[in-house]
């Protein structure tokens, strides 16, 4: 019990670290018998600390993808196979590559687009849970203004 309280607790500190500002996407979604924690911000309105954390050029018109994977049935924060990709409006497809980073043994993935602004985009995630074959999708939209 208490090893699972632990998890928990250090799921809540790295989803602490998701982007929390105006104009963010901060959403959590379920698929099939995971969470996932996902948000997307402009970099411009993210913590230096933040960015120089994760090595992200704070720039206008980057967009930053933070996803977080905890499966409920056991709670444990899941290491995945993940792929990430943003359509516009303007039917333009791209790969957000996303890199891992690793807190207290907690995985999250965070992963930088350029866009135009403004702009709206759909986020189409796929993932495989390390350990597993199947593959698990959900789809999250986001719109960005110029300030």
């Amino acid at each position: 019990m208490m090893n699972k309280l632990c998890s928990t607790t250090t799921m809540l500190m790295i989803i602490s670290f998701l982007p929390l500002t105006a104009n963010t996407q901060n959403a959590r979604t379920s698929v099939d018998e995971y969470i996932i924690y996902h948000s997307a911000v402009k970099a411009s309105r993210l913590p230096d600390a933040s960015t120089d954390h994760h090595g992200i050029e704070s720039e206008p018109d980057n967009v930053v993808v933070t996803i977080a994977i905890r499966n409920t049935k056991t709670g444990e924060n899941v290491y995945a196979d993940l792929k990430v990709t943003t359509t516009n409006l303007n039917e333009q497809f791209e790969v957000i590559e996303m890199r891992p980073t690793v807190v207290n043994g907690m995985v999250s993935y965070t992963g930088v687009v350029d866009v135009t602004l403004p702009v709206s985009l759909e986020l189409e995630v796929a993932f495989i849970p390390a350990g597993e074959s199947e593959n698990h999708r959900f789809s999250f939209s986001e719109r960005f203004v110029e300030n």
